[in-house]
């Protein structure tokens, strides 16, 4: 259940295959049953709604077949699992059979229909704008589509650009400078000083702003396939490249106050994950500074909590108008994230420390965390 550089345009809690959708559909006034196609390919009874609810059963159930399950998969004893299709959580568009939120793609389960087809905030009810941004890796052309914010090519991939992560807060894992917030990643963790400039001496790709140590020469270098901008971190006064990669007409992001010599910063549109130092919630990606701790915090409605739909629970499971609580743990333990094999449905709630996005019940990591996306 990995993210691959594949990964299409980010929708939270994406949508099962059309196909699939179909088949765990009720919505004819007979309640006739459409056989669904099992794990070996053959078909068995539907779903079927009854008086007290579908017949179903809901993301993480026990199952030994996938007509079981309200998604109409089956994977490793539990409802749910993968579309083979980039990874994507199995998930039910609108109208089709769920017990819980979880078993609907927009999170939202009402009166045992799901309510949507994407994730969306409540705005007046469940019909609301939808919050789709573009996650992590995914391809883009402006920074605006991006869920962090920020667009720029990608190190040794000429005529590649994706969406970056939003930065991390010290203390974070990392896997190159532009990741933090510090501008600095050492020992893959987010601080102890800045990022090392072109020329100068260095042992691992991360410790360069460019995430570029030359082997040979043991010293950060410039990277040949995108050689028309500088990198986040590196110096805008030196070099021949056209200033800063991100750069706009009124804001060349090379900053000639706090640094020396000046580096290029990024662009203001980039925001922080969850645990970042902030002064103001317009900086987080959650859009919201907690005034206490002074760091990005993304606000969620617990377990049992009352919401309108699945974007204001930490779980990002609306049933009935009432927060469900997470899944449980994969057969065989395991303390959630994705369970080895690819098995099991266990996600982890928004704020929890994640690694890739099929970690979240959100389907979006960001930052280091679970998070819920915002418009942008």
């Amino acid at each position: 259940m990995t993210m691959t550089s594949k990964s299409a345009r980010f929708l939270v809690l994406p949508l099962f295959v059309a196909a699939m959708a179909a088949l765990v559909h009720c919505g004819s006034e007979s309640n006739a049953d459409i056989p669904p196609v099992d794990d070996d390919g053959g078909s068995s009874e539907a779903a079927t709604f009854g008086e007290a609810g579908p017949t179903c059963a809901s993301l993480a159930s026990t199952c030994a077949q996938a007509s079981e399950c309200c998604v109409g998969a089956c994977t490793g004893g539990q409802c749910g699992g993968v579309v083979a299709d980039g990874g994507v959580k199995a998930c039910n568009a609108a109208d089709a059979a769920c017990a819980k939120g979880f078993d609907c793609c927009s999170g939202t389960c009402t009166g045992n229909k799901c309510v949507g087809s994407t994730f969306v905030t409540a705005d007046g009810g469940p019909s609301g704008g939808a919050t789709s941004c573009i996650g992590p890796v995914a391809a883009c052309t402006t920074s605006s589509e991006c869920c962090s914010g920020l667009c720029e090519p990608v190190t040794g991939q000429a005529g590649v650009i994706q969406c970056r992560d939003a930065c991390r807060a010290d203390g974070v894992a990392c896997n190159d400078a532009q990741d933090c917030c510090s501008l600095g990643c050492f020992n893959g963790k987010c601080g102890g000083g800045l990022c090392l400039l072109e020329s100068e001496p260095c042992t691992a790709n991360a410790e360069c702003c460019s995430n570029i140590c030359d082997p040979v020469k043991k010293e950060c270098g410039i990277d040949p396939a995108n050689s028309t901008c500088r990198p986040t971190g590196e110096t805008c006064t030196s070099g021949p490249q056209s200033g800063c990669c991100g750069a706009t007409k009124d804001n060349d992001l090379c900053d000639k106050i706090h640094f020396d010599p000046p580096r290029c910063i990024a662009p203001p549109s980039q925001c922080k994950g969850d645990k970042a130092a902030c002064t103001d919630s317009a900086q987080c990606c959650s859009k919201n500074c907690d005034p206490a701790t002074k760091t990005c915090l993304t606000q969620c409605v617990p377990a049992a909590g009352a919401c309108k739909t699945g974007a204001d629970c930490c779980t990002s499971s609306c049933t009935n108008g009432s927060c469900d609580v997470a899944l449980p743990p994969p057969p065989g333990g395991g303390g959630g994230g994705t369970p080895p094999g690819g098995g099991g449905t266990t996600c982890q709630p928004v704020g929890t420390t994640c690694t890739t996005a099929a970690d979240c019940c959100t389907s979006l990591c960001l930052g280091g965390s679970c998070a819920i996306p915002g418009p942008r």
